[in-house]
Formats: structure tokens, sequence, C-alpha cells
């Protein structure tokens, strides 16, 4: 990926995150965690031609944690030897998302997928969700909850789910 590509997958989910509640608009329309700082992060992001369409971040154990865990605890998840990673900063581009018959989503999904149980050997996947989707990634994408009563997270309710790579 090069820098454009980087920042134009930020302002994604940015626009993304201010239009459900997560963020005010920022002055830089960019929303960047620190954890992107980290070699454990990979940005994976989906593009049409030249432009970004779907972006998603793949946050692996690290010194600083998981951004999940500075709201919602893991413990009744976590196992000894096994390797977590969140999902975070998921986002599609609004004429991606129900045009072209939502393609871009299930591709980034599955293309996660791969690369956290081929290339990274993560056993456990987390993510923080609006509670409205909660059905989605329960019956269709087999997450189970962490917690399922919403909190505020980023100026929005949220609640946690898993899935169990194995």
């Amino acid at each position: 990926e090069s820098k454009t590509e980087f920042e134009q997958a930020f302002q994604l989910v940015h626009d993304s995150y201010v239009r459900v509640g997560f963020l005010s608009r920022q002055e830089k329309k960019m929303h960047v965690i620190p954890q992107h700082r980290l070699a454990s992060t990979s940005v994976i992001i989906a593009k049409v031609g030249t432009e970004v369409v779907g972006t998603l971040t793949v946050v692996r154990e690290n010194k600083i944690g998981l951004p999940v865990e500075k709201i919602f605890d893991l413990s009744s998840i976590k196992t000894n030897g096994q390797r977590y990673a969140e999902i975070t900063c998921l986002a599609v581009k609004d004429t991606y998302r129900r045009a072209q018959n939502g393609v871009i989503f299930p591709y980034l999904m599955k293309f996660m997928y791969e690369f956290t149980t081929k290339y990274c050997g993560v056993d456990q996947l987390v993510a923080v969700i609006h509670p409205k989707d909660a059905i989605f990634y329960t019956g269709l994408l087999c997450f189970k909850y962490i917690q399922s009563v919403p909190i505020n997270y980023m100026g929005a309710p949220a609640i946690a789910v898993y899935l169990d790579l194995n």
C-alpha cells in the first residue's frame, strides 16, 4: 500500500464512523489509532481501480494492547497459548455497500480470515460492533458475545463479540 492508499483508507473510516456516530468530524478527516504505528497491525485495503472502496485493520496482540481492551474485559475468552487479534476500523464506501450487491465486504472478510489464520496464526478474533449489527455477526458470521449489554463507546452504543477460528 502507498501513503495515498493509507490516507484514503483512514479517510474512509473517518467518514463512516462520523456517519454512524462513533466520531465527531475531525480536522484532518482521518481516523488513525495508536496501534496503526505497530508492526503487529495490518491494514487491509480493497480497491476498484485506484479508488479505495473498503478497509479493515487487524490488530494482533501487542505491548500497548488491543483497542477493545480499553473498554471491555476479555478475560472470559482468553486461554493460555491462544493468539488474539481485533478487527477494527472496518469501512466500506457507501457506493459499494449496497451497490455491486455488497460484494466488497465478503471479500474483505475472506481475505482477513485467510490472512489471520494462515499468516498470523490467530486463534481468536474480537470486534466491537454497533448492537444493530449483532444479528449479522452472530447469526451469519458465527461470532459470540463477550458482552451483549451495550455500552457507550466512542459516543455510540457498542457491544463486544469474538470468533474462535479453531
